[in-house]
């Protein structure tokens, strides 16, 4: 018996050695932000995914598309639109920090706000010839491209922010080689 309570104490033990350091509040905001715009850029493409195969549909039969299949695709993107704004949205506070975030979120904004505009054209023209769904999804794929560019951008001051943070905790990188051979793992006395 007290050989399995010592056994389980010493796995507990082992355990707890083995979990991984919290991260402090800052860093865990700038991953939070790092998720919106890895979600935003997922919604991103799937909303340019259903306007390349629009445009493929009216390019491959070369006719009218019928309306059913136009609504099937324009509620797509919308939908997908719609989720990736909400994304970036929660990035406002992110862009108070830096210039360069608040200019590629304005331009997503802007070009979101492009492909709602068109993907309602889409849906009111009843009897689209394939050549205007076309050049329409055409130029809902360039509105996403920008908008998929500009989040890498967003990405990437994410990124630079993260890692020039300061670590102001001493004890926090064991994996450091100078923790154990500096005393900085060590209390000295």
């Amino acid at each position: 018996m007290k050989l399995a309570m010592i056994a389980c104490f010493a796995s507990l033990g082992i355990a707890l050695l083995a979990l991984p350091e919290q991260a402090p509040a800052d860093d865990a905001a700038k991953r939070a932000e790092q998720y919106q715009v890895a979600a935003g850029k997922t919604y991103n493409m799937h909303a340019n995914d259903h306007a390349r195969i629009l445009g493929k549909y009216a390019r491959a039969t070369g006719k009218p598309v019928p309306q059913d299949v136009v609504r099937e695709h324009t509620k797509a993107i919308r939908s997908n639109v719609a989720q990736a704004a909400q994304a970036y949205k929660k990035l406002a506070a992110a862009a108070g920090d830096s210039p360069k975030v608040a200019a590629q979120l304005a331009e997503i904004e802007k070009r979101l706000a492009q492909v709602s505009k068109k993907v309602d054209e889409l849906e009111t023209d009843k009897d689209a010839e394939a050549k205007v769904i076309e050049d329409a999804t055409s130029d809902i794929s360039a509105d996403l491209k920008a908008t998929h560019d500009a989040s890498k951008v967003i990405d990437a001051a994410l990124t630079a922010q993260l890692q020039s943070q300061d670590q102001s905790d001493e004890f926090s990188d064991r994996q450091s080689s100078d923790y154990y051979f500096t005393g900085e793992g060590h209390f000295i006395d």
